[in-house]
């Protein structure tokens, strides 16, 4: 629970959903790419 206007984290813009239910599939492996995208600097995003 938030009391107050906090900064949030550069993480917390992507409003997309990410499954990791499944470690070892193929979706896991491009929604875990996905993430790292998002969280990643742009200089260092591929």
């Amino acid at each position: 629970m938030l009391v107050e206007d906090v900064d949030l984290p550069p993480f917390a813009r992507i409003r997309r959903p990410v499954d990791l239910r499944d470690p070892g599939s193929d979706r896991f492996d491009q929604s875990l790419a996905m993430l790292v995208r998002a969280v990643r600097p742009r200089s260092d995003a591929t």
